[in-house]
């Protein structure tokens, strides 16, 4: 009775294990199907301009790479990709966005090796180049913008930090502890793609997974978001660098 009763606690945990599992999995899913809606409302409504300008040229390589997108977020079923597959994604982003803004954007990666290949949530930097766009870059009416993706070991060895850095309008101080609060918290109705981004870190890499935010007004903003090493998984496959 008692080996019956040790078998049926282990198949119960078993049972747990796969529940908790799964709804780890549906939860990602659900996160990121909140943010490729946004995205693809976006896209749209960028064609939409071109083509009240009749502007067929612009159309045909704006199309190009919106086929090159929708490839990569509809054919794609896994949940996490290879880093250097979100930066290719990430490039053909801002060239639409420079097809329809005057302002023009220039991306930039360093990332050290082999962390090219390391596996992040797919569309998961996305959004964070969306909010250095449209709330830093754009809104300080120069003529360029910079955004610098960064992805290194911390010297101890004890993190992967991902960075991502621009040269916008930055945060006041206030405005940035606002954030910092909303990012503590499940639900908000503000800065949900940074908040979904933060959330599906967290359900991949774990509960160590740390983010930091660091701005100044006029200096632009600096997301910084440190994942425990033991829990990255690299696959190392050759890709053309960005």
């Amino acid at each position: 009775m008692l080996n019956t009763m040790a078998v049926r606690i282990q198949d119960l945990l078993a049972d747990l294990h796969d529940s908790e599992d799964l709804k780890r999995k549906l939860e990602i899913r659900a996160l990121q199907s909140q943010i490729n809606p946004h995205f693809m409302y976006n896209t749209l409504n960028t064609i939409r301009m071109f083509a009240m300008m009749k502007d067929y040229e612009k159309i045909n390589s704006l199309m190009g790479r919106l086929v090159a997108l929708l490839r990569y977020s509809m054919e794609n079923f896994e949940q996490t990709v290879q880093l250097q597959q979100e930066l290719d994604y990430l490039a053909d982003y801002v060239g639409l966005l420079n097809m329809r803004y005057k302002c023009q954007i220039h991306l930039e990666a360093e990332i050290e090796e082999p962390l090219r290949g390391m596996m992040i949530p797919k569309l998961g930097l996305q959004p964070l180049i969306e909010n250095s766009v449209f709330h830093g870059i754009l809104p300080r009416k120069a003529p360029e913008g910079h955004i610098r993706v960064r992805v290194y070991r911390s010297p101890g060895g004890s993190h992967i930090i991902v960075q991502v850095e621009d040269d916008g309008n930055g945060l006041e101080e206030a405005d940035l502890r606002k954030v910092q609060l909303q990012l503590q918290q499940e639900e908000s109705a503000e800065n949900i793609g940074l908040q979904n981004v933060w959330m599906r870190m967290k359900l991949l890499f774990g509960a160590e997974t740390q983010i930091l935010l660091t701005s100044a007004p006029g200096e632009g903003l600096t997301i910084r978001m440190l994942l425990p090493s033991g829990n990255v998984l690299i696959k190392e496959e050759h890709h053309e660098s960005l």
